[in-house]
């Protein structure tokens, strides 16, 4: 990874550990709004963000009172989400599907956090699954206009580039 990108991705990790940390009260348990998660979106314009994203997964989850759940669930969840979501959108051009596949990706893989609650507390599987999906969704949804809005001031796509 070129020193620029690396760098970058450093401030991205940053930028969600501080979100998720600042509001540590919503962004961890069974009912979840993590502000944080709207970054996910960068892989819409770049795959080369997955890093700095995964990176302040990792690093928020530190704090995380299921720290070793979240770091096999919560991680892993994040890296297979995003993933899928670069090799579905690679070759879209229209910023808004590809946002909504992203949404439609993470809303989905909250199935792993349900699994990981159940393990973790015994929560019933399904009441944890709509408790993270719709924390996620919601996140993702008021996310979608100000990645957008975002992209228009920074450039996301070629900020990472060369």
């Amino acid at each position: 990874m070129k020193t620029k990108a690396l760098l970058i991705n450093a401030i991205i990790a940053t930028i969600y550990v501080v979100l998720t940390l600042s509001l540590a009260f919503i962004s961890y348990g069974a009912v979840q709004f993590r502000v944080a998660e709207m970054l996910n979106y960068l892989v819409v314009f770049n795959k080369k963000y997955i890093p700095g994203i995964v990176g302040g997964v990792v690093i928020s989850n530190l704090w995380s009172p299921m720290i070793q759940y979240d770091m096999i669930f919560g991680v892993g969840q994040s890296l297979l989400s995003l993933i899928i979501a670069a090799l579905i959108i690679k070759n879209m051009k229209n910023i808004w599907l590809k946002m909504t596949i992203v949404l439609i990706i993470f809303g989905l893989s909250s199935a792993l956090i349900a699994w990981e609650l159940l393990l973790a507390f015994d929560l019933p599987f399904w009441a944890g699954y709509v408790s993270v999906a719709v924390g996620e969704v919601t996140v993702l949804l008021i996310g979608m206009p100000i990645m957008v809005a975002l992209d228009k001031k920074l450039h996301f796509s070629e900020r990472i580039e060369g």
